[in-house]
């Protein structure tokens, strides 16, 4: 939930079209795992990264292209 704007509904329905109070469940419960679990920690964190990197890589794609389609205009 932390990383994306979408709402516990919207996230739900990506799950296979759970209802929001089940998203809202995971995510206290993950969030109170976090506070003990070292290890959950990482991987989240590794997670976290990874998207972040892919993210990065998808709107350095989106920019390029849009230098490139406005310098072929010229």
């Amino acid at each position: 939930k932390q990383i994306t704007s979408f709402s516990y509904p919207e996230i739900g329905k990506a799950f296979g079209g759970k209802d929001h109070t089940t998203i809202m469940h995971a995510v206290k419960k993950i969030e109170s795992l976090l506070v003990t679990n070292i290890k959950l920690k990482k991987q989240l964190l590794d997670i976290r990264k990874v998207i972040s990197s892919y993210w990065f890589q998808v709107q350095f794609t989106i920019n390029l292209t849009n230098v490139i389609t406005c310098w072929n205009k010229l």
